[in-house]
Order: structure tokens, then C-alpha cells, then sequence
């Protein structure tokens, strides 16, 4: 899955304007891929990626944003980060609850 990912990523990076809400799909889904393989500190900064993306498009699918946030959360407990995993997880979980009741 991470050579077609990295792929994806990188026609996306471009042929999209860099905030395009399907750049930060891309820049998700390797961030979870690259923690999944064991490079959770390499994850870090596309799912940051993300969530700067996703936040200024968060009107239109909050649940995008929620689930960037809960993948670092994941990542930050992963790389015993915990006051970081936290903020960012107690952050998903509030939007989730604004979404879903």
C-alpha cells in the first residue's frame, strides 16, 4: 500500500492547490500507513499536514478533521507522547460528539 500512497501523494502535491481537501486524504493515509510500518515518528508530520489542511475545511467535513486528529492521537501514545496524545485525542473526541451526539 505505501508505493501506491507515496504515488497518490505525489500527484496530488502536484496537480492540487496545496490546502485541496483531497491533499490532506493523501497526506493521512501516509501517515497511518508509514506508523502502521513502524515509523511512527515519520508519521508525525503528514498527519500534521492533514490537520492543517482539514482544520480550514472543517465547516464542510468535520469527520475529516476528527479523524486526522484521533490518527495522531493514536501516534503521539504510540511514541509515548501522552500530554500530546491527550490534547489532540480529548479534541477528536469533542468534535466526534458535536458530529454524532
Amino acid at each position: 500500500a505505501e508505493p501506491m500512497a507515496q504515488r497518490a501523494l505525489e500527484l496530488r502535491r502536484r496537480l492540487l492547490p496545496t490546502g485541496h481537501p483531497d491533499l490532506s486524504a493523501s497526506l493521512n493515509l501516509m501517515g497511518w500507513i508509514t506508523h502502521e510500518r513502524g515509523r511512527s515518528a515519520d508519521a508525525v508530520p503528514f498527519l500534521e499536514d492533514a490537520i492543517r489542511i482539514r482544520r480550514a475545511d472543517s465547516a464542510r467535513a468535520p469527520g475529516d478533521l476528527s479523524r486526522s486528529l484521533n490518527d495522531l492521537g493514536v501516534v503521539f501514545n504510540a511514541l509515548r507522547r501522552y500530554d500530546e496524545a491527550k490534547v489532540v485525542l480529548r479534541e477528536a473526541l469533542a468534535l466526534r460528539l458535536t458530529i454524532y451526539g
